[in-house]
């Protein structure tokens, strides 16, 4: 392998940014980030129910990991829709469902500090972006497959 391997034609990526970005919601996460100069993961439990793999066998997941986004940088202050959905949602009285804003920007929702990067750094880093599954992708199958080839040697 030669260095030039994660050398890219351009930087230029037509639908996101060209920088990575960790929000947080507090100083002390990003102070925390800067004196350790490292990105410590962790375990997201993960509801695979939707997916119907192996069953109720393989309903959720712990996943390691350590959310980034790619968000342009100029639409961090713009307002998105948020709908509030969900048993939990409903389960709200009236007046507790108006106090739940229905506007938000991107730092409202995950926090106004951050740290950002290069996307070059990220892939010269092995950073991999999440994999969106739904019950019907390809993907999902093989690791149904891989699933119960596994419990069968179980």
């Amino acid at each position: 392998m030669t260095k030039d391997r994660y050398k890219l034609a351009y930087d230029d990526y037509a639908q996101s940014a060209n920088t990575l970005f960790h929000f947080m919601k507090k100083f002390e996460y990003l102070e925390e980030i800067l004196e350790k100069k490292a990105l410590i993961p962790r375990y997201c439990k993960e509801d695979l129910q939707y997916l119907n793999i192996g069953g109720s066998s393989f309903a959720e997941a712990f996943v390691l990991q350590k959310c980034f986004c790619d968000i342009p940088f100029h639409k961090l202050t713009e307002n998105f829709q948020l709908q509030a959905i969900g048993d939990h949602y409903q389960s709200l009285s009236e007046d507790e469902k108006i106090k739940v804003p229905s506007k938000y920007t991107h730092t409202d929702f995950y926090g106004e500090y951050a740290i950002a990067f290069s996307k070059g750094w990220g892939e010269k880093n092995n950073l991999q972006p999440i994999h969106y599954l739904n019950e019907y992708s390809n993907h999902t199958k093989d690791i149904s497959k891989f699933n119960q080839s596994d419990i069968g040697h179980g």
